[in-house]
């Protein structure tokens, strides 16, 4: 309607149109004018803060019910974050979300867990699996030995790769993603630079006798053939990548793995 009254003022001077009509459709297109101007410069306005956080209730427990204290239980996205107490309960307060929110927990020694929950739930259960100690990890003049015939849980592995992304690797958390990897049984430098994909580590460094990559969490994961001369053994080190490699020269993460223990 507006537009037709801006067309009729425009055209009333080259028509014979009546003063009053005149006066009107200028009227309107001035009023066009504004409402468009303002259509443009109004801002837009801002979401509200949610006036109502939600505290979701649960309880942070391992494998068999015990409870687990000072974990971290967090949103997907780290905005809100809290620990669980002594008697692995917590109460994390969340605001602006849906019926379900994504919640994450983790501790060191545990495999980390993350799961969709309804915000409704009167109380949630956060399982920690806990990633045992490596069995026959024994240093033997600086070095340490895996032996997989303990009988350690391969189901284990998984979790252990989920770990790896984290945290900081230590030597029972490789030896345990190691478990899921399937190898030839033979020591050979191409199957240690399938030993590092399978670990997500991409190639960082690389020898005649090693093969290096980085793990998510930045340290370098190096592997070594017939280390030492033991034609069965990988040799794995791990530190920070900082030039000239120091934690090459020490054994104070190094480990070895047989490569027959690999072969499924």
């Amino acid at each position: 309607m507006l537009l037709l009254v801006a067309a009729i003022g425009k055209l009333a001077p080259t028509i014979d149109v009546p003063k009053g009509t005149r006066i009107v459709c200028a009227f309107g297109a001035a009023v066009l004018l504004f409402l468009g101007w303002r259509w443009h410069a109004a801002p837009e306005p801002k979401p509200r803060p949610d006036p109502h956080p939600t505290e979701i209730q649960g309880d942070v427990v391992d494998e068999d019910g015990r409870s687990v204290a000072d974990a971290t239980v967090s949103d997907w996205n780290d905005a809100q974050s809290t620990t669980s107490t002594s008697s692995g309960a917590f109460v994390l307060v969340i605001s602006g979300t849906g019926p379900r929110v994504r919640l994450k927990a983790s501790k060191d020694g545990y495999s980390p867990w993350n799961d969709w929950v309804a915000v409704a739930s009167d109380r949630i259960r956060v399982p920690l699996h806990r990633l045992p100690p490596l069995p026959h990890l024994q240093p033997t003049h600086g070095q340490a030995i895996w032996n997989r015939s303990a009988g350690f849980p391969v189901h284990l592995a998984s979790r252990a790769i989920e770990r790896l992304a984290t945290h900081a690797p230590d030597g029972p958390t490789i030896a345990t993603a190691l478990r899921g990897f399937h190898g030839s049984g033979h020591v050979s430098l191409a199957e240690a630079k399938s030993i590092l994909a399978y670990l997500g580590a991409p190639i960082s460094i690389e020898g005649p006798d090693f093969v290096g990559g980085i793990l998510p969490t930045g340290t370098e994961l190096t592997i070594w053939v017939r280390t030492y001369g033991k034609r069965h053994l990988y040799g794995v080190r791990y530190g920070a990548p900082a030039p000239g490699r120091p934690y090459f020269g020490t054994n104070d993460t190094y480990f070895e793995v047989d490569a027959r223990d690999l072969k499924h």
